[in-house]
């Protein structure tokens, strides 16, 4: 992989990992924009996540401490958008602005 500078290469990372989760499960991911959910329009389960999340530390050569997005006061958090992902994981990586979808 080579090494994502900006918001659109985060947001294709993140878009090719969720592809590969969803046809690993036989899904057809159609469409997927920053308000898609997770869970209510991609049927992801919280199991899923997980393995999207190791999806994308591989691909970031990087821990994303992913349990900060998905647990908030000690809840899981039942649904995160596409979008969300994308804002969590520029922060995390530091990423420029430039390119970003919205």
């Amino acid at each position: 992989m080579k090494k994502v500078t900006n918001r659109d290469q985060c947001w294709q990372t993140i878009v090719e990992a969720l592809r590969e989760l969803l046809e690993e499960m036989g899904e057809d991911p159609g469409a997927i924009e920053p308000g898609t959910r997770l869970g209510a329009d991609l049927g992801i389960t919280s199991v899923d996540v997980i393995h999207l999340a190791l999806l994308l530390e591989d691909r970031f050569k990087k821990p994303l401490r992913f349990q900060d997005l998905l647990v908030v006061d000690g809840d899981y958090v039942t649904d995160v958008t596409a979008g969300q992902i994308l804002e969590f994981l520029a922060r995390g990586l530091g990423l420029a602005d430039a390119g970003a979808p919205r």
